[in-house]
């Protein structure tokens, strides 16, 4: 280990926090400060969960959720239901809703999205895990691809083929593609990334340059969902220092290593690591992402942890 990142671990270890909103920080058994750690024990089976109640869920980019009592958006009404475990009945979790023809962030019960941002409330934080498990149903149209939660750092710009210059933002969503092939959905400025790592970026031609890339598909089929069972999802992120390349990018999946790489999130320490970027439906752009039938994702076990897990 670098001095660097001795650094970076005595000034995470350094970091104290109190919080009098729901939900309340605790650390693990190792030390780590949990930001979030949700179960839906405390819900019955039909409730609605409010995600400002259970995330500390931003306004701003929420959609297809209730925050504060009511839907985040009236166009875009709730999709998100606490349901009972599909392979347990005895324990509850999220299911969340998706019409048949709907794909995109536009379209009413299309899905779910939210923000939350407390791993800004840590100054200096350079490192964090995002943690939760996904159930596709064993019928699940995986049609073209589809969402899933990530992290995100700086304004809640980086999504829908925003170029991120270095000083506002980033984000890493996971993709489910055809067939259920995995990837990284990464919204970091590519300008600033090395021509290595943006060759492992999927749907662009050969020999594009990372200038010319908004987004990247990384390491599309380093792994694959499966349908009818969980899968269990690790995501972690350190932060590059501004001015560095020492940032990393780290993904799990059924406690398998399926990804590693180098990453330069930012180039101002302006943009912090923000927290949950939580995001679940069909889509792309197109109705060729569009699934035939009603579908239904479900996630459980959502952990969210200042310094990497």
């Amino acid at each position: 280990m670098g001095i660097s990142a001795i650094r970076n671990l005595v000034l995470l270890a350094s970091v104290t926090y109190t919080c009098t909103a729901r939900p309340q920080y605790r650390r693990d058994n190792n030390g780590h400060l949990q930001i979030l750690d949700m179960d839906y024990s405390g819900y019955k089976a039909g409730d609605e969960p409010d995600a400002s109640l259970d995330f500390a869920a931003l306004q701003d980019g929420c959609f297809g959720a209730i925050r504060n009592g009511d839907n985040c958006v009236d166009t875009k009404p709730n999709d998100s239901r606490v349901q009972a475990n599909p392979e347990n009945s005895n324990d509850n979790v999220m299911e969340i809703q998706m019409r048949a023809g709907t794909y995109g962030a536009e379209q009413k019960h299309a899905g779910s999205q939210f923000y939350s941002s407390q791993l800004e409330e840590l100054p200096g934080l350079l490192a964090a895990t995002l943690e939760y498990e996904v159930y596709f149903p064993k019928d699940f149209e995986w049609t073209l691809g589809g969402k899933l939660p990530g992290m995100h750092g700086g304004s809640r710009k980086c999504s829908g083929g925003y170029f991120a210059q270095g000083d506002d933002c980033f984000s890493t969503r996971l993709m489910w593609r055809a067939d259920g092939d995995a990837e990284a959905y990464m919204y970091i400025p590519m300008a600033l990334q090395t021509e290595d790592l943006c060759s492992k970026c999927s749907g662009y031609p050969s020999g594009t340059k990372c200038k010319d890339i908004s987004h990247c598909s990384l390491n599309r089929g380093a792994f694959s969902f499966n349908a009818g069972k969980w899968n269990k999802i690790k995501q972690q992120i350190w932060l590059n220092e501004a001015g560095s390349s020492d940032g990393w990018f780290g993904l799990y999946h059924d406690n398998n290593k399926v990804m590693v790489e180098d990453i330069t999130y930012r180039s101002s320490d302006k943009v912090p690591l923000s927290g949950l970027y939580f995001s679940s439906f069909f889509g792309g752009d197109g109705e060729k992402y569009a699934p035939a039938h009603d579908q239904t994702l479900n996630f459980r076990g959502i952990k969210l942890t200042a310094g990497i897990v």
